[in-house]
């Protein structure tokens, strides 16, 4: 997910933020989400993580450059913590949609398919420079590339269950594994999109989440099926 940030690797999320001086009172914890939200803001609008400097991240949050110290003890922990939280409230969205959404308990698996990839096209949309500067930020073998790894997988650990039940079994040996294969297919043609733009595939496009879909739903062989 230059040379002012290389990637803390060594930490779990969990340590991350045990590693930052706790918060005295209201006004500090206010003050984390201020210096998080710009830090997001910036990196996404950069779509760099050297692409801001510590001036300009501690006006947009309204706060100072010893507030930040007194939180964080780099740079590099500090876009850690960021790309954390981003994905920690991805995550929320997702939960919440699980719960709520009847059409990822009962189907049809052509609109489970479309909630799918749209899901993914709604977090690269809102998220794309932010996801292309740690991507960018080197390998896929960089630690930085751990968190976007770990969380993408318990994302699908949510969501491929309730596609595979409508794959027939007798057509794949293993529903499971193949339709996670199918979602990563989608979510890679994403990261192309937002890395290379390739021509023809443009991540604004109205058209996208219905071709994306289609191609989901035709890669797994699914009974065919109106939206919901």
């Amino acid at each position: 997910m230059t040379s002012e940030t290389t990637a803390p690797g060594k930490a779990a999320a969990t340590t991350l933020r045990a590693g930052l001086k706790p918060p005295r009172q209201e006004r500090s914890e206010a003050t984390l989400k201020a210096l998080l939200s710009a830090g997001r803001t910036l990196i996404n609008e950069a779509g760099d993580l050297g692409g801001f400097s510590l001036a300009g991240l501690t006006r947009a949050a309204g706060t100072s450059v010893g507030a930040f110290y007194a939180r964080f003890p780099d740079k590099e922990t500090f876009c850690a913590l960021v790309l954390e939280d981003t994905l920690a409230e991805l995550r929320a969205a997702l939960d919440l949609s699980l719960a709520t959404d009847p059409v990822w308990a009962t189907g049809p698996a052509a609109a489970i398919c479309a909630r799918i990839v749209g899901f993914y096209i709604d977090l690269f949309r809102k998220h794309r420079g932010l996801f292309a500067a740690y991507m960018r930020h080197g390998p896929a073998q960089n630690p930085l590339w751990r968190p976007i790894r770990e969380a993408n997988q318990r994302i699908l650990d949510a969501m491929v269950p309730r596609l595979a039940r409508h794959v027939d079994a007798t057509r794949f040996t293993g529903p499971d594994d193949e339709t996670r294969i199918a979602v990563q297919l989608v979510v890679s043609a994403l990261t192309n999109i937002v890395l290379h733009a390739p021509g023809g595939l443009d991540l604004y496009d109205p058209r996208l989440e219905q071709r994306l879909a289609e191609m989901l739903h035709r890669y797994l062989a699914l009974p065919a099926g109106g939206q919901a």
